[in-house]
């Protein structure tokens, strides 16, 4: 039984471990898309407009 609850615990802290890299990733990508954005930065429209999208995509993929 110890080894099964060592393999669920493990389970559990590589999908927190996941959920955390996936949210940085998609910070990077938020980033690099308000940088390349050919609006004005000042104006807030690139940096909405990518967040909408990046939000649009992570709900197709599952993470709400």
């Amino acid at each position: 039984m110890e080894i099964e609850e060592r393999v669920k615990a493990l389970e559990d802290e590589f999908r927190l471990e996941r959920e955390k890299m996936r949210q940085i990733l998609l910070d990077i990508r938020t980033y690099l898309m308000e940088a390349s954005t050919p609006l004005r930065h000042d104006s807030g429209f690139g940096k909405q407009a990518s967040r909408i999208k990046l939000r649009k995509e992570a709900e197709q993929h599952g993470a709400g």
